[in-house]
């Protein structure tokens, strides 16, 4: 989402009071932040964090005994 400019480029308040951004443990996470921060962010806002963490099942492990987890 890109905040609305005005005719001279400067950015306008955004009426929404809610920024979320999804993280995850790569250092990418943190730029993206640190943008959405920068760019979109306004005094009163709030910045939700998501981070989804995928529990691995046995299933999402190779059959093959050579692969097998020990």
């Amino acid at each position: 989402m890109w905040p609305p400019t005005r005719n001279n480029g400067e950015r306008t308040p955004m009426t929404n009071k809610l920024i979320a951004v999804a993280i995850d443990k790569d250092k990418p996470s943190q730029g993206a932040l640190k943008w959405a921060v920068d760019n979109l962010l306004s005094r009163g806002q709030t910045v939700v964090l998501i981070h989804v963490k995928v529990k691995l099942s046995a299933s999402s492990f190779p059959s093959s005994p050579s692969l097998a987890i020990q």
